[in-house]
């Protein structure tokens, strides 16, 4: 809920743009929820954005920090990997966001995010669909505590991995990329 509050102030606070902020979120997250998988290198320019343009804005204006979010986002794409080192550490922070734990044991969450983002590149076939669906319901349960005005943290953590459990779910079952039998012969050629 700290990071939606965030993001409506920093579009000025006005109703306009805390709606228009609210539903950005719950469709970012309803894409990654649900189509995380068969959407995956545009949802790493989204994480790279994020990323480069968080780290900008502590040291430079708005514009150069857009700048620098669009070249951590073009860079998330071209380095897969570090994409997928990203989305392990958005699944370690989310967890820990959503269990109001972020001030406690910086040193050891530091170091855990990294082992996360390490993990998220060993085992990528298994992480990109439950970490994609993790986040996006993150997104929306988010939104949804901000614009109810709250929520106890251990309820929305069970609610968020409910939400998460389905949208894994989903993607499993029906919007992951079917392997082909050229994805085979591609996969051997290599």
């Amino acid at each position: 809920m700290q990071t939606v509050t965030a993001i409506v102030k920093m579009f000025g606070g006005s109703p306009a743009a805390v709606w228009g902020v609210c539903l950005a979120l719950v469709a970012l997250g309803l894409v990654q929820l649900l189509l995380g998988q068969r959407y995956f290198k545009t949802l790493l320019f989204v994480y790279g954005f994020a990323i480069w343009y968080g780290i900008a804005q502590f040291f430079a204006s708005t514009v150069v920090s857009l700048a620098c979010g669009a070249i951590g986002g073009i860079l998330a794409i071209i380095f897969m990997y570090g994409g997928l080192f990203f989305i392990g550490m958005f699944m370690y922070a989310a967890v820990i966001v959503s269990l109001n734990l972020q001030d406690v044991a910086v040193p050891l969450h530091s170091l855990l995010v990294i082992v996360c983002g390490v993990l998220a590149i060993v085992f990528k076939k298994y992480v990109v669909v439950p970490a994609t669906a993790w986040v996006g319901a993150n997104f929306l349960m988010w939104t949804i505590c901000f614009m109810i005005g709250g929520m106890n943290a251990i309820l929305l953590f069970l609610l968020t991995l409910l939400v998460a459990c389905g949208g894994s779910f989903v993607q499993f079952k029906y919007t992951a990329k079917k392997a082909t039998k050229s994805d085979a012969v591609t996969e051997d050629n290599k």
